[in-house]
Order: C-alpha cells, then sequence, then structure tokens
C-alpha cells in the first residue's frame, strides 16, 4: 500500500502507523489528522461497486452522523474516498472515517452482556437501569438507519463497541445495505450466523438479493436478549424436548422459547439463567413477539421504532432502589424488587467485586442516563422525535 493516498477532490493523505485490521481491511492512522483513520480495503473489496456504495454513503448520512455523542462517534461513517494515484472509480482503496480509541475508551458489546465480564471491566458495575438506557441508545441507531433506508445487516456483539459514558458505537458501516435510489440497494453480503433468523439460516448470502431491514430486527432483540437476560440467548435451553438439538442454530429453526413457561426436564432455560419474569412485562412482549409469534412470521417482529418506544417508555416510567440491596435498580411500578427474589441475580455479585483504579466502568450506581433524559426527549441522539 503506498504512503499517500487523494480523495476525490485529489487532495494528499499520508497514512502512518497501522491502527487495527478486520475481515474486509486494515485500519490506519493519518499523519498530523488525529481525528480522522484511513480504512483501506483489501484488493478483493475494491470493486467499482463497493466504490459506488461508499459515494452514496458519503452523499447521504443520517442526520448527525458525523457528530459526537458524549465525546464519542457513534458512527464510523465515511467521510471522503480513498485513491491509489487518482481519484478514479478504478484506483479507488478506501475511505476515510473517524478515528476511535478502541483499547482506552471502548470495550466490545459482548463484554458489557454479562455480570462476571461487567465485573472484570472494573468500576463500580452496571445496575438494571444502566442496561435499560443503553438498549434504548442502541435501539435508537438501528431506527435511525432504517428511517434513512439503511440496515446495518452484520448486526452482532462484536460490531457494536460500548464507550465509557455508556454510547454505542457501531463498526464497519460500509458493510450496511445502502439505499441506491431508483436501483434498489447497494447489498450486505455478510453476517454473524448466531445472529440470523430462522428464514435466513442455509440461505447464501453471496446470491441472497431481499433487504437485510427485517434480519436488523431479529438481531436487535438478540442483542436486547442478552444485554437483559445475562448473555443467555433466547433459544438456549435445556431438556428432553432439545436433548438432540446439538447446536444453538437447530434449536433457532426448532424455535422452541424455554423461557415463558418453563417446564422442568422437558424444556427450560439453562441452568444459571437470571428470572426472565423479573423482566418488565412491556420488555417480555417483545421478546416473545419476536421469538414465539415471529419464529415463522416476520412481520410479528418488532421494528427498532417499536422497541425505542418500548424502552423510552420503561425508562420514563422511572426507577426505584432496592432498599436492601444498594446494587438493586428497577422499574418503579414494579412495587417490590424482583432481583431480591431472584436465585440468579444478575447485579449483586457484579456490584460486589470491584477494581482499584484503573476502572473502565463508571463507579457508583448511576441514577440517570449519562445523556439527561430531558436531552433524549428534545434531541435523542442522531434523529429528531417526530
Amino acid at each position: 500500500m503506498p504512503p499517500t493516498v487523494v480523495d476525490e477532490h485529489g487532495r494528499p493523505w499520508q497514512l502512518a502507523e497501522k491502527l487495527g485490521a478486520g475481515g474486509q481491511g486494515e485500519v490506519y492512522a493519518v499523519d498530523r489528522n488525529p481525528g480522522l483513520a484511513a480504512k483501506i480495503l483489501f484488493p478483493r473489496g475494491r470493486t467499482r461497486e463497493a466504490h459506488d456504495k461508499v459515494r452514496a454513503m458519503i452523499a447521504k448520512p443520517p442526520p448527525g452522523a458525523h457528530e459526537l455523542v458524549e465525546g464519542f462517534p457513534v458512527l464510523t461513517w465515511p467521510r471522503a474516498t480513498l485513491y491509489a494515484g487518482r481519484p478514479h472509480r478504478d484506483a479507488f482503496v478506501g475511505y476515510l472515517m473517524p478515528r476511535v480509541q478502541v483499547k482506552r475508551d471502548f470495550v466490545s458489546l459482548y463484554q458489557v452482556f454479562s455480570s462476571a465480564r461487567r465485573a472484570e471491566l472494573g468500576g463500580g458495575g452496571l445496575a438494571w437501569d444502566s442496561l435499560v438506557r443503553l438498549g434504548l441508545r442502541i435501539a435508537h441507531v438501528v431506527r435511525t438507519l432504517h428511517r434513512m433506508g439503511y440496515a446495518a445487516g452484520d448486526l452482532n456483539d462484536r460490531n457494536i463497541l460500548v464507550s465509557r459514558k455508556l454510547t454505542p458505537l457501531f463498526l464497519d458501516t460500509d458493510s450496511f445495505e445502502v439505499p441506491r435510489g431508483l436501483f434498489g440497494r447497494y447489498r450486505c453480503s455478510v453476517g454473524d450466523r448466531l445472529y440470523w433468523p430462522p428464514e435466513l439460516l442455509g440461505v447464501d448470502l453471496a446470491r441472497f438479493t431481499g433487504s437485510r431491514m427485517p434480519h436488523d430486527r431479529y438481531a436487535l432483540s438478540v442483542l436486547l436478549f442478552q444485554l437483559f437476560l445475562n448473555g443467555m440467548r433466547p433459544y438456549q435451553s435445556r431438556g428432553s424436548r432439545v436433548k438432540e438439538l446439538d447446536t444453538l442454530e437447530r434449536k433457532t429453526l426448532a424455535g422452541l422459547f424455554a423461557w415463558t413457561s418453563p417446564k422442568r426436564g422437558k424444556l427450560e432455560p439453562p441452568a444459571g439463567a437470571p428470572s426472565y419474569a423479573a423482566l418488565p412485562r412491556p420488555i417480555r412482549d417483545r421478546f416473545e413477539a419476536t421469538f414465539v409469534k415471529g419464529h415463522r412470521r416476520p412481520g410479528r417482529r418488532p421494528s427498532a421504532e417499536d422497541w425505542y418506544r418500548t424502552l423510552l417508555r420503561v425508562v420514563n416510567d422511572g426507577f426505584s432502589t432496592c432498599p436492601t440491596v444498594a446494587s438493586h435498580r428497577f422499574g418503579a411500578r414494579d412495587g417490590r424488587c424482583p432481583w431480591c427474589h431472584d436465585p440468579n441475580d444478575p447485579f449483586r455479585n457484579g456490584a460486589r467485586r470491584r477494581r482499584s483504579a484503573p476502572a473502565w466502568l463508571p463507579r457508583g450506581r448511576p441514577s440517570r442516563s449519562p445523556i439527561p433524559l430531558d436531552v433524549l426527549a428534545r434531541r435523542p441522539w442522531i434523529l429528531s422525535m417526530g
């Protein structure tokens, strides 16, 4: 790779040290531009189709895609296309995007899912209210993309990072499904099978021509399920009815949801699973719409907009602190603390194990969102209400 590339206007950009690599390319620092990074695609990805897709993203970004929230970007959205030698489609090599200090400021979403992994991060742990607000923010980004005609496509627990302020950052945006005006869409042909809905399993993505937006709806529900149930997945189960289903993929295809009416020895959640009944009823309704009613009927699954409004309602109803265990936060309408009655309480143990500084997670029990709720109501990140 040449040390100097040019953008679409012929302006040169000097590449510095390599910051990382992924399945589609490598990321480099940009000399004398600490806020920018260059993603250089591997040769197989430097197609005219990829070039035109990135150009379409630059021409029509979601509102606020280039803004910072609490000092952090929410999307690694392309800023300019890059070329080797001359600004021409056949010389396309990658694009400029915001630079993020991943190791310093972020962790992968999967590290926030379970109490054990949260404890490893140090700090005071995260209570239920913080997880709900993080879920609200993730749903908000997805709904914003969908409103603009975009789909993440490869929505999974490693393509989303979480900042110290509990803001999500969506990575690899060049793999998104991108609207193409009258000509359909630029496709997303990658994905993590653990987040695919039943109808996509067994499909060759290289030949798939449908929209990935319905798959986002399913994947978002899986991510929120993991966030609220200590890393567990919706079709994880045990018992005689799933004895022959030896993989999560086979269990997903079978669609046996063990969480609503578990039957001991026949079909029940995994050992050590937290109480599903502890979740607010509106959240459980959305999960059951996805994984029970929507197992074979994708149209029954809640949209990102539905999830956003559900979680916003839970947040606006408020939270209470348990008088017995200070790390227990629960919905103000719940009446009593649901976690005290859960033998697999996901918050008590995690809150007891602390490290001395430095700690990644914020210390203490955050009683409100790092972004005040009145700000969320007036200007919820990158799309206005309406």
